[in-house]
């Protein structure tokens, strides 16, 4: 049987989605570029670091849906749901730890790569509002089950 057909399939539409975000980081780049030097080192600096740590994302989201695939392959709806379940714990607990760690030292981490106090300033302000945007990404208990009386609950999902 061939492989590669279906291989192709897959792997096709998530190289284009990785090179989408590539080429997002360098219109960003060539976009600001024509604000000056401490703008453009900025957001090249954040950008890398954006990319460094949608890299731990990715690790995690491979590893799901490897798992996942396996156990909806296999029929197993039990196993489907713990590997979704543990996936979510994993991003639960790590989003806040790189999103602290990432807040906290923001200035230092621009600083390493950055001499421009202007630029380094400029980083750090950009990482500041990336690290809020992955906090605010993250969902919360009251998005999935409502405690609250009257309240209408988000709908069920068939996985949980």
């Amino acid at each position: 049987m061939n492989h590669r057909t279906p291989l192709l399939r897959l792997a096709v539409p998530n190289y284009v989605a990785l090179l989408s975000g590539v080429l997002t980081g360098i219109v960003d780049v060539a976009w600001v570029a024509r604000l000056g030097p401490a703008p453009v080192a900025a957001v090249a600096v954040a950008t890398g670091v954006e990319n460094a740590l949608l890299g731990i994302v990715l690790l995690i989201n491979g590893g799901v849906t490897v798992r996942l695939a396996a156990a909806l392959g296999a029929g197993d709806q039990p196993a489907a749901r713990s590997v979704i379940r543990a996936g979510w714990w994993l991003y639960a607990l790590i989003t806040p730890v790189v999103v602290g760690a990432g807040l906290a030292l923001r200035h230092p981490v621009a600083a390493a790569f950055l001499d421009d106090p202007a630029a380094i300033r400029l980083a750090a302000g950009y990482l500041a509002v990336l690290f809020r945007a992955w906090r605010s990404s993250m969902p919360s208990r009251s998005s999935t089950r409502s405690s609250r009386a009257g309240a209408t609950p988000a709908p069920r999902c068939a996985w949980r």
